[in-house]
């Protein structure tokens, strides 16, 4: 739980790490953004979601160190952490809750989705309100994670 320091008792979901220091607690009700140094932690900001909406995860634009991707419920949320505001997102990502969100290694505006409706999502976050670029189905239960291969193209 996010204790101390004004946590108020949040459960964290996860933590996003970012080359340069920094760093982002998913909690229940916000995300927060830290810059970690040698001996301490500084919270430098925090990010709010909308009314009743809980985060469950998210992922650092590697192309773009200052954008991060939040998941709450069954929508996605854009963010720039220089602003602390939101700038964009896709509204209904999936029917059912998502569980995970990563962006492509190397082509700017791509993200992918997974939750449970068994479908994995590739989305080009500049024409979001087209519909995803591909939808692969095929499992018999609810996907949790999903992202790119760490030595092999971009999703």
């Amino acid at each position: 739980e996010a204790g101390g320091a004004g946590g108020g008792g949040q459960r964290i979901h996860a933590a996003l790490w970012r080359q340069g220091g920094i760093a982002a607690t998913v909690e229940d009700l916000r995300l927060r953004c830290w810059q970690i140094g040698e001996a301490e932690a500084q919270e430098i900001g925090s990010l709010e979601g909308e009314a009743g909406a809980t985060f469950a995860g998210g992922a650092w634009d590697p192309t773009d160190s200052s954008r991060l991707a939040s998941i709450a419920s069954k929508s996605v949320q854009l963010w720039d952490v220089r602003s602390m505001k939101r700038t964009g997102g896709v509204a209904a990502a999936s029917p059912q809750q998502l569980r995970d969100c990563h962006f492509a290694c190397n082509t700017p505006h791509v993200l992918s989705t997974v939750g449970d409706d068994q479908q994995l999502r590739v989305w080009d976050l500049r024409r979001a309100d087209s519909g995803p670029l591909l939808t692969l189905g095929g499992h018999s239960r609810w996907v949790w994670r999903g992202g790119p291969h760490p030595a092999r193209g971009p999703l």
